[in-house]
């Protein structure tokens, strides 16, 4: 497992990170990790960032930490929808009052489950289409004046 968490570690991260998550906590709101990655990449952004949760998949590996060559599925990669129900009871939230951002056509079923989804630098127009909002920029915190607002913005794209 070490040697996979040195393999990982140098995984670049979206510029504006830490000041989008400490502007939503500071506003009383819960932010979450839902990736159909590996969980030891997921809890190194959530612990680095001060994210409140995450829910990823994992590997195992065996009592002396060698990989077996087995996976722990938690999110399926075809349908985040079911990992996001599990975070939104887990903290009694409704899906009305929940924001969703992310860039590819893996999050579009996350989208339809939320009251608010933005499309964050997408990958292909099928994403931009399934999203609430789309924003192409490429400091993360140019997603805060669509959720901390509600979503009231004279322009549906920044």
């Amino acid at each position: 497992m070490d040697g996979l968490r040195c393999i990982l570690e140098p995984l670049p991260f979206n510029e504006g990170i830490g000041e989008t998550v400490a502007a939503l906590k500071e506003h009383g709101i819960k932010v979450v990790i839902v990736s159909g990655g590996l969980d030891i990449v997921a809890q190194r952004i959530a612990e680095r960032y001060g994210f409140d949760d995450f829910i990823a998949n994992g590997v195992e590996s065996d009592e002396s930490g060698h990989l077996t060559g087995e996976g722990v599925l938690r999110v399926e990669l075809l349908n985040k929808k079911l990992a996001l129900d599990a975070l939104l009871s887990k903290y009694s939230v409704r899906r009305e009052r929940a924001a969703c951002v992310g860039d590819s056509f893996i999050d579009i079923p996350m989208f339809k489950a939320c009251g608010m989804s933005i499309a964050f630098n997408p990958m292909d127009q099928r994403v931009s289409d399934n999203a609430t909002f789309v924003v192409r920029n490429r400091n993360l915190s140019a997603v805060l004046p669509f959720i901390l607002n509600g979503g009231k913005r004279a322009s549906q794209s920044l």
